[in-house]
């Protein structure tokens, strides 16, 4: 497919609009989130880590839609089978990202945490491995008898 130069000057910014947007998305819940009085504090630092993650995710919705893997920053093409592995990982993310959202807003903080913790790995290891459960392989040392 044959892109414009106004079509592709729009693909470029296609990385900075994701994380403009999940960070108004995540300024827009900072407003709608109730914080009682006795968690206001946690609650906010909560909203806003949440601000950042919906941002982060929007960088990288921004670079898998200009074709790139999401492995090494976006610095490769996207291919096939990766295409494919997207979508269930996708699918995965948002229902964490729904969940994380929800727990948020019922202020139970240690389910919330813990979420954004699982979401946070799996990009950190589809980012610098190229697999969302690298960061869960724990190495087993094996002696010999």
């Amino acid at each position: 497919m044959e892109f414009t130069s106004g079509q592709r000057s729009i693909q470029c910014f296609y990385p900075t609009l994701g994380i403009v947007l999940g960070f108004a998305l995540g300024w827009a819940l900072h407003f709608v989130v109730p914080k009682p009085p006795d968690e206001a504090e946690f609650v906010d630092v909560a909203t806003r880590l949440l601000m950042v993650l919906f941002g982060l995710i929007g960088w990288g919705a921004g670079i898998v839609l200009d074709n790139r893997k999401l492995h090494c920053g976006g610095t490769k093409k996207l291919d096939d089978v990766t295409k494919k592995r997207y979508l269930p990982l996708f699918l995965c993310g948002l229902v964490l990202l729904i969940l994380a959202t929800a727990f948020l807003a019922t202020t139970k903080l240690v389910l919330y945490f813990g979420t954004v913790l699982l979401i946070l790995l799996l990009l950190v290891g589809e980012i610098g491995w190229g697999s969302p459960l690298e960061p869960f392989r724990i190495p087993i040392r094996r002696t010999k008898k």
